[in-house]
């Protein structure tokens, strides 16, 4: 069956791959820098996904071991070793993280490996040339990442240093998150695996006394003698390394296996859908029954929405903005690093003053060991910004748009919306970065040299699909002001689909399912924040114009030298606004705290962008989204 094409419909599509902000510029090291990314991210994920499953393989073994011989797996002969299981995964788990740092040569941990490539990336050669310049990184030139820094596109943690900072922390836990999901789907116990490897005793043999030969986990398997391990290989797991505490004699300190385990956890709330009547005043539900009073009645939503403004809607419609209702969940998956600090074991000053980083920080009245949350991650050796969780999504389809209100209703029968992934952070104590943003797009660049009015070189502008001649400005996100403890950014990727008419809906007559008989039309990145957003556009076409000659729809006169092949008149009759954007949004925040409880309670995020050659009546409008849970 083939998709129905019309003008409506190409204009629709048009206008959603404005909202595009990864630009498609060419920049000549982009192909490299990808390229880059790509091998030294699928060295880290080859390197953690082997040393789990070697880790695993060798746990099972002995297990399995244990119980076909029916000797368990305190290392008694022809049975299984589970200490020696142990002391492989703490090898192979050291290879990756090195969280005792004790590595020779110092760097060589696949970790310390993947951030010396790509700041090596980021370095300048002698000529003056990165591999991976600020370009190809960025959210409207490159691949569409976000940069830290201090700088008007910068929106990424921390606030100095270089701009690939914030990029290789995130794909630290990207990376790892995705290993461990793949190895949880295959063997669904691996950390009931890894349990049992740090809880593994010693496999030691008496000597002397009442039980010689006996097997044993320490002196008190051995009345009247001594408990001796024969093989490094055999000493139980310590997670401390605190004289008094471990008995090196019978315990080795693992800290790499002691420390391993899931960072990246996924949270959710439901979307806030709550709005009021625009006729009959009353509360209503844009998700729930229709309001009492006929089809005019919209529920107009006051907390979770899209919202379009432009002039001519304001013109055709007497109403600016119109804002659509988003409904469903928002989900997300909060990454923090294992605790690099612990808590002395013995602290009879309260919780505030027993905090350590070693065994030697237990000092005084409070006593060592420094205990440092088994299990909790092993992050702690990623070295990323200790006050910063990292927000990262995959694709859902988890936003749910009820049907459109009167009139958009005639011009389109649905929007559909997927997101394909985020890249983000929360500041957990203030101060770290920029939060708020600004989207700005400028529609003629005939007038300028150098740079259009949005401040984007005039090289990065391109053809504007329907007004031949007029070339526009390449869409430039701002940042500014400061995050505050528990302010938020997240760099949201979703796909758009346009239906214009039910017919589209395909077989199940249900919009915005796999059966649409029409294809995503535009992948769209959007910052959302807790900060503020806005939306501008430079020369917002209020309504086109005519070429005196041949009668040509046009903006600038250029359009109609084009359509006739040479001078061809004046256009005459479009009406241009210099500058046209729609009031700032806002979002709000609440703390690290609640959002890694997975109560988002509270928490909106704000975006926006511009929208060019919207179809009848939007033209050039704003699209600013406001995103709030319950």
């Amino acid at each position: 069956m083939t998709m129905r094409k019309n003008l409506r419909g190409q204009r629709a599509a048009a206008a959603m791959a404005a909202l595009v902000l990864t630009s498609g510029t060419a920049f000549a090291a982009l192909d490299k820098c990808q390229k880059r990314l790509e091998s030294e991210g699928a060295k880290l994920q080859k390197a953690m996904y082997a040393a789990l499953q070697n880790c695993k393989d060798a746990i099972q073994k002995e297990r399995v071991k244990g119980i076909a011989t029916g000797l368990g797996t305190n290392c008694q002969p022809a049975g299984g070793c589970m200490a020696t299981a142990a002391a492989y995964c703490e090898k192979q788990l050291q290879s990756v993280y090195d969280v005792a740092g004790t590595k020779v040569p110092p760097g060589s941990s696949a970790v310390a490996k993947f951030r010396a490539a790509i700041a090596k990336a980021r370095t300048p050669s002698a000529a003056g040339v990165r591999e991976c310049a600020d370009a190809d990184l960025d959210v409207t030139t490159g691949m569409g990442h976000l940069l830290s820094g201090n700088t008007p596109h910068s929106a990424a943690p921390p606030i100095s240093g270089d701009a690939g900072t914030f990029l290789i922390d995130w794909h630290l836990f990207a990376i790892e998150n995705v290993v461990i999901k793949q190895q949880l789907f295959q063997v669904p116990e691996m950390l009931n695996l890894l349990r049992e490897a740090v809880e593994a005793e010693p496999g030691g043999k008496c000597s002397g006394g009442s039980n010689p030969s006996a097997p044993c986990a320490g002196a008190s398997d051995c009345p009247g003698g001594t408990c001796t391990v024969s093989a490094a290989s055999k000493k139980g797991t310590s997670c401390s390394n605190a004289p008094g505490v471990i008995d090196p004699t019978l315990q080795a300190y693992r800290p790499n296996l002691c420390r391993f385990g899931v960072e990246c956890r996924d949270h959710a709330c439901t979307l806030d859908t709550s709005g009021t009547c625009s006729q009959s005043a009353g509360p209503c539900d844009t998700l729930g029954p229709a309001c009492p009073g006929g089809a005019s009645d919209n529920c107009v939503p006051s907390q979770t929405y899209a919202s379009l403004e432009s002039a001519p809607l304001d013109f055709s419609f007497g109403t600016n903005p119109l804002r659509i209702g988003i409904g469903g969940r928002l989900l997300t998956q909060i990454c923090r690093p294992g605790h690099a600090s612990g808590v002395c074991e013995t602290c009879p000053g309260g919780p505030a003053t027993c905090a350590c980083a070693a065994d030697g920080d237990c000092q005084g009245t409070n006593a060592p060991p420094c205990n440092l949350f088994p299990g909790a991650g092993a992050g702690a050796a990623f070295a990323t910004e200790p006050n910063v969780i990292y927000l990262i999504n995959e694709p859902s389809r988890n936003l749910v748009l009820p049907p459109l209100p009167s009139p958009f209703n005639t011009l389109v029968d649905a929007v559909c919306l997927e997101l394909v992934r985020s890249e983000g952070w929360c500041d957990c104590s203030g101060g770290n970065s920029q939060v708020n943003s600004t989207a700005c797009q400028d529609h003629i660049t005939s007038d300028n040299s150098g740079t259009d009015d949005c401040g984007g070189p005039l090289a990065n502008a391109s053809p504007d699909p329907f007004y031949l001649g007029t070339k526009n400005g390449a869409l430039t996100v701002s940042t500014g002001g400061t995050s505050a403890a528990g302010d938020c950014v997240d760099l949201l990727t979703v796909t758009a689909k346009l239906l214009t008419n039910a017919a589209d809906r395909g077989p199940d007559g249900l919009p915005c399912t796999d059966d649409d008989f029409v294809a995503p039309i535009a992948t769209l990145t959007v910052p959302a924040t807790t900060g503020t957003a806005t939306a501008v556009i430079h020369a917002a076409v209020d309504a086109p114009g005519t070429c005196t000659i041949g009668g040509t729809p046009c903006i600038e006169n250029a359009n109609c030298d084009v359509a006739n092949g040479g001078p061809g008149g004046s256009c005459s009759g479009a009406v241009i606004q210099s500058m046209f954007s729609q009031a700032a949004d806002s979002g709000a925040k609440t703390s690290c705290a609640n959002y890694e409880a997975s109560n988002l309670s509270g928490l909106s995020f704000v975006g926006g962008a511009p929208l060019l050659n919207g179809p009848a009546p939007l033209g050039d409008s704003t699209i600013q989204v406001r995103l709030k849970c319950k």
